[in-house]
This record gives C-alpha cells, sequence and structure tokens, in this order.
C-alpha cells in the first residue's frame, strides 16, 4: 500500500515522462516505464478481461486495490471490446465511481465488497455499482453532501460523473437504503 500511495503521489511526473516518450516515438520504452509502473504497484491479477482494454485497466487496477484493503469484489460484464465512448470519459465514470465504492465499503466491518455490473445492448450502456455503507447520508437540493472534513476537495466524484453521462444524455439513480448504495448510470452511445 505505501508503494501504491508512492506511485500515486508521483503520478503526475510519470505520466508527463510517459507523455513525452509517446510524443518522440519512443514506443518501446515508454511501454517498459509503463511495465515498471505495474510491477512496481502489483498489477497481476486480472479481474476483468472483456477485452476492452481502458475499461478492463480501470477495473483490474480499482478491484486489486480494494482487494488489498480485504474489500470482496463482484464482477457482472457484459460489453463489447470497442465502445464509442472516449477513454477519457470512461476513466472519469469508472475511476470515480469505483474509487467512491471502495472508499466507503472500506468503512464498513462485516463484509465489504463492491459490486460491478456493466451491460451494453444496442447503443445503451448499463453502469451499476454497489457497496454497503455506514453512517448517514446527507442530500441538498437533489445533491449528496460528502461526509469527508475536507470538503472543498471531496465530493468532486459525482460531479465528474454527472458531467460526463450528460454528454450522452444519461440519467443516474442513486438509491441508498438499509446501508447499501447503489448507483446506476444509463448513457446512449453510437
Amino acid at each position: 500500500l505505501q508503494t501504491t500511495n508512492a506511485i500515486r503521489h508521483d503520478l503526475k511526473n510519470h505520466m508527463f515522462s510517459i507523455k513525452t516518450l509517446v510524443e518522440t516515438g519512443e514506443t518501446k520504452e515508454s511501454l517498459e516505464y509503463i511495465s515498471e509502473i505495474m510491477d512496481d504497484i502489483g498489477t497481476r491479477k486480472d479481474y476483468s478481461a472483456s477485452g476492452n482494454t481502458v475499461i478492463d485497466s480501470i477495473i483490474n487496477f480499482k478491484f486489486q486495490e480494494a482487494e488489498h484493503m480485504g474489500i470482496k469484489t463482484n464482477l457482472d460484464l457484459k460489453i463489447p471490446d470497442k465502445l464509442n465512448i472516449p477513454s477519457f470519459d470512461m476513466t472519469v465514470i469508472l475511476g470515480n465511481l469505483l474509487d467512491n465504492a471502495i472508499k466507503a465499503a472500506s468503512k464498513v466491518d462485516q463484509s465489504p465488497f463492491v459490486s460491478l455490473r456493466m451491460r451494453y445492448d444496442k447503443g445503451r450502456l448499463l453502469v451499476q455499482a454497489d457497496n454497503p455503507y455506514i453512517g448517514e447520508i446527507n442530500e441538498e437540493n437533489g445533491n449528496l453532501l460528502t461526509t469527508d472534513k475536507d470538503k472543498e476537495n471531496h465530493g468532486i466524484g459525482l460531479q465528474s460523473i454527472k458531467r460526463t453521462i450528460q454528454k450522452y444524455n444519461g440519467t443516474m439513480d442513486i438509491d441508498y437504503s438499509n446501508n447499501l448504495f447503489s448507483i446506476s448510470l444509463l448513457l446512449y452511445l453510437d
């Protein structure tokens, strides 16, 4: 975990170096650099192998993080290897969704888990994440309020998801009852 935190801390520098290598056409060096980072953080287990590289890599990285924290993971994935959504948008959606779910589940003592379901059918992408939580959830004007002490820098994740799915005329439904937090996203992709 300490290694992962160190990598995260240095992520901007790593990304700048990789970007420079790619821009100068040094593909082999870029891949070696990325492999070195991945070896350092221990991304070896494949939870997701849909063939969609971006989705698989986000899920594999986040689920590994969850498992290291003692959180059980569950994945139900029925998507093609190509979706008409930019990698950037998919990273914003899945990254924030899983970060929030893992953070909430990590505070639960009894049987913490994160469950992710993704389905694609006839131009529609459904993404659903479920996790247990403890404490109370506060809502104001239809927005969930963060329970983090650092109000200025937290609570941004759901807003980022909301902004991103609006590009796809998407909807976001949130249910939190019986200490189970469930978020469902529906995006319309061409």
